[in-house]
């Protein structure tokens, strides 16, 4: 009898830490897919790249990119168009505390969407 307590006690441990790794491996998976979109940035590094949950503009998790110095990043996505074929493209861009790397420049920071 105590064998058998003690095979139900392993496997419910056993079980609990399953759960655990599964839950936080799908709370890693959220955060970092970027579904086909490719992170890109100029100064290797130097900027965060994450799925945003808090901060959304639907039901999923937006794209976010995080970088306490300048740099140049961003999300791309390589497309296949057929010629002469029109498209339109549709986003919703949430920026805070975006500072140009220079002053009195002409090159404004912030978001370029093209």
């Amino acid at each position: 009898m105590k064998k058998n307590i003690i095979s139900k006690i392993t496997y419910l441990i056993t079980l609990s830490i399953l759960i655990t790794c599964i839950y936080f491996a799908y709370q890693y998976y959220q955060t970092n897919n970027f579904n086909d979109f490719i992170r890109s940035e100029k100064n290797l590094y130097t900027s965060k790249f994450q799925r945003d949950n808090e901060t959304k503009y639907s039901q999923n998790k937006s794209y976010k990119i995080e970088s306490k110095e300048y740099n140049d990043a961003m999300f791309f996505k390589k497309i296949e168009l057929k010629e002469n074929t029109p498209y339109k493209v549709t986003c919703m861009v949430k920026t805070n505390n975006v500072q140009a790397k220079e002053e009195n420049t002409s090159r404004s920071g912030g978001t370029n969407i093209n």
